[in-house]
């Protein structure tokens, strides 16, 4: 059982609209409730003893989020807000509370967290401070509650579910329509107020002794959802069956507000909604009487009935609480609230998550604080990227996630980690073939990375450098044989403290993963603040070495990829019928001359049309079977390949020229191969350069030529790319100096020998002599090759022989 406040609540119609309300109390609460009595009492005493003192009791801090989305774009203003806070200061005006809003207003622009149903146990991963009245509003169709200081009781109660309820300072608010009678009603949970009319549960009449609904509380220990239903009168009457008053055990537990029933006739006969008529008085439908058969209506002399904010009747007549309410509120704010507020620091956490070194606001990024102290502040940064929250002191540790587009939560039974997950758009945006190549330049010494923020974005496998194996990561990605993440990386970004490249620029753009031991890339960094103007995020791309993420401010759609601006491709595909086993070669082909510098691509061939055999690169430099393609994908009916020029520089294609042959086998007859084949853009962008330092070439025009092959044309033969008994290394595995054998059955006289490790790293390369008949050239792998596999390989005139070979 749950104690919460609820309240069904809408916008602002011409018609009324009632506080409708549900609260269950476990007995364990309800026990610890009834005990407190004595020590409000005693409380209140000393308040009539003593002079008051406002100043004791003033400052309750009140930090607002707004939830929206593209569905519910009424969202609370500014104005809403501040009105808020001056109707919450005339409703507690006789308590001696002062409200005042803490911090900005913030936005959070996401419609799953909008409707998010586990409302404390996943709402405020995103939008929570301690140390405040943290209030949400977000227009879900649900409700609106509020936690009373004992919501998370636990003590002799291991059992006790403390999930839902671990922030007692959290309110929920449905919309800006509930700024006002509701959002009193709430605070009054906050400072331990209870419903008029408590509670649900069936009415007996007359009432049974063993039943929940007893008047008086029965022999501890108190059964289950045991609350005792309220007695209209308020002094001791012999003359009735029931004779002592009760509301120090049941309804409120305040003795000056009335008693009060659910507007449900199911739970409370004769007490209907239409009992209130609209200049708030009631009508003869409320016929409801307690077991003393004292009807509710009219409540004794002194009693407001149906105007307390307390109460579930209708919102316009809703106007006051009684002193009884307002001695509970300044206990509670006295004994529980107060000393947990923090009001010196609201808007100590103010600030934007940006895109890395820009001034680009970056959207739905949640940022949780948490300090030694264990106190805590969760944010969400704005469609803008802003958001404001408090720190309760300047050290403090930060675990910071972006929301992806997928409806699931990623790592969801982890407070600090949830996050919704990544699309594969999310993940490729703004990586591709390019990417690989700059990581290559760099390794190689050619053109080393430009600042801190395009190493950080290279290094895919989060090792803190910068090495041939983040190429093969992000290779795999872009290829699809990692559709939608990387192994080593919890989300698509890094994120780090903006201060860190502001205040260290020297040393953040030459050694960044030596940079304060590397500690700031980490989430969880312990670290002190410097500056109250430094607090913000760097947002930083995994993957992005070109900065090419923000080329297109476009954001992913929930599905599919965003095409890339620059030079695509188009594919002409021939009218070619094939009948049912057929086995044939597609070979993919460019239309004009190009000079090439590296591509990327993705053809569709359904599943259910074609078993692919195997792939057949041309005679690109260092381009294989094995490195440079996708088969195996998420996506069944897709086949992706890319190349680079891992010399940094380009070739030359003449006309007619091959990219690839896909070798495959008709699964059923095909009338006409057009409808059927095609470039598939929404696997990944098709992408043509001509050199890494300009733009893309403008789109290149491609088209199949279809050739009807035999079965020596199988996938262990493939004569233009692995011919292994042509070209092989002797000793293999090497130490030292090994050997590369070449049998030369052509008429050429000259060819390039290249040795590149699995990334495509060119470790030798070099154009030798061919001679007819047997060829053989010395390596030295001491000197050129560390421990690790190689690709060998050969071009020869329109072939290309490889050899794998490993050097120990």
């Amino acid at each position: 059982m749950t104690l919460f406040a609820v309240l069904f609540a809408s916008p602002k119609l011409s018609f009324a609209q009632y506080l409708e309300c549900s609260l269950d109390v476990p007995s364990v609460v309800a026990q610890k409730l009834i005990e407190k009595q004595s020590l409000i009492d005693e409380f209140i005493a000393n308040l009539q003893n003593e002079e008051y003192s406002a100043s004791s009791f003033a400052g309750v801090p009140v930090r607002f989020t707004v939830i929206a989305g593209p569905t519910s774009p009424l969202f609370a203003t500014q104005t809403d807000v501040a009105n808020a806070i001056n109707y919450l200061n005339q409703a507690f005006a006789s308590s001696g509370l002062t409200f005042f809003q803490c911090g900005e207003l913030n936005e959070i622009w996401d419609d799953r967290i909008r409707k998010n149903v586990d409302f404390d146990k996943h709402t405020t991963s995103f939008a929570y401070a301690s140390g405040t009245m943290d209030v949400v509003i977000k227009n879900d169709g649900l409700t609106s509650y509020a936690l009373i200081p004992e919501q998370a009781y636990l003590d002799n109660n291991p059992n006790w579910n403390l999930v839902p309820y671990e922030h007692t300072n959290f309110v929920k608010l449905i919309n800006q329509y509930s700024l006002g009678a509701t959002f009193a009603h709430e605070t009054g949970h906050h400072f331990g107020l209870m419903h008029t009319d408590f509670h649900w549960g069936t009415y007996n009449a007359p009432p049974d002794p063993s039943a929940n609904d007893y008047p008086y509380p029965p022999p501890a220990p108190l059964p289950p959802n045991w609350w005792g239903k309220e007695l209209v009168i308020r002094i001791g009457d012999p003359t009735k069956p029931f004779p002592l008053t009760n509301f120090l055990v049941a309804g409120d537990l305040v003795g000056d507000t009335p008693v009060d029933c659910s507007k449900f006739p199911s739970i409370h006969p004769g007490c209907p909604r239409a009992a209130q008529n609209t200049d708030c008085s009631f009508n003869n439908q409320l016929t409801y009487v307690d077991y003393n058969g004292d009807a509710v209506n009219p409540p004794p002399a002194g009693l407001s009935l149906g105007r307390n904010f307390m109460s579930g009747w209708r919102e316009e007549c809703l106007d006051h609480f009684t002193p009884g309410q307002i001695n509970r509120v300044k206990y509670y704010s006295q004994t529980e609230r107060l000393p947990k507020y923090t009001s010196g620091r609201c808007g100590t956490f103010t600030d934007r998550v940006e895109l890395e070194g820009t001034g680009t606001g970056l959207h739905n990024v949640s940022v949780r604080v948490r300090h030694t102290s264990n106190q805590k502040c969760n944010v969400t940064s704005s469609r803008l990227g802003d958001f404001s929250g408090l720190l309760h002191q300047d050290d403090l540790k930060t675990h910071t996630y972006h929301n992806g587009k997928k409806n699931s939560l990623a790592f969801a039974l982890d407070p600090l980690k949830r996050h919704y997950g990544h699309t594969r758009c999310e993940w490729i945006r703004g990586v591709n073939v390019i990417d690989l190549a700059r990581i290559s330049q760099h390794i190689l010494g050619l053109a080393p990375l430009a600042n801190g923020y395009r190493m950080i974005a290279a290094d895919a496998n989060k090792s803190n450098t910068i090495s041939t194996f983040d190429n093969a990561e992000l290779q795999k990605l872009i290829l699809g044989k990692y559709w939608d993440y990387l192994p080593n990386h919890e989300q698509p970004w890094r994120y780090i403290p903006e201060f860190v490249p502001q205040n260290y620029a020297t040393q953040f753009d030459a050694t960044p993963f030596s940079l304060l031991g590397g500690a700031y890339l980490e989430q969880g960094w312990s670290y002190l603040i410097p500056n109250i103007g430094q607090r913000g995020f760097d947002g930083i791309k995994i993957g992005d070495v070109d900065f090419s993420w923000n080329a297109t401010t476009t954001e992913c759609p929930n599905e599919g990829i965003i095409p890339e601006e620059g030079g695509g491709a188009s594919l002409a595909v021939p009218a070619t019928t094939i009948d049912q086993d057929d086995v044939v070669a597609l070979t993919v082909k460019i239309q004009n001359p190009l000079q090439l510098a590296a591509f990327q691509l993705a053809l569709k061939i359904p599943a259910a049309y074609f078993d692919i055999q195997h792939v057949e690169p041309s005679a690109l430099a260092n381009y294989t079977n094995t490195e440079h393609f996708g088969l195996e994908l998420f996506d069944e009916n897709a086949l992706t390949t890319l190349w680079f020029d891992t010399t940094g520089g380009s070739q030359q294609l003449p006309g007619n020229s091959p990219l690839f042959t896909v070798v495959v086998k008709a699964k059923q007859p095909i009338a006409n191969l057009q409808t059927v084949l095609q470039l598939d853009e929404a696997i990944l962008p098709s992408l043509f350069f001509s050199s890494f330092g300009t733009a893309s070439i403008a789109p290149v025009e491609l088209f199949i030529e279809v050739e009807t092959v035999g079965e020596e044309r199988s996938r262990n033969s493939l004569q233009t790319s692995t011919n292994s008994s042509a070209l092989r290394c002797d000793p293999n595995p090497a130490q030292h100096a090994f050997r590369v054998f070449f049998e030369n059955t052509q008429q050429e006289n000259q060819g390039t020998l290249t040795i590149t490790d699995l990334t495509g790293r060119i470790a030798y390369q070099q154009n030798v002599p061919i001679t007819p008949g047997q060829n053989t050239w010395n390596m030295d792998a001491s000197n050129q090759l560390t421990s690790g596999e190689y690709i060998v390989s050969l071009v020869v005139g329109g072939s290309v022989y490889t050899s794998r070979m490993k050097k120990i």
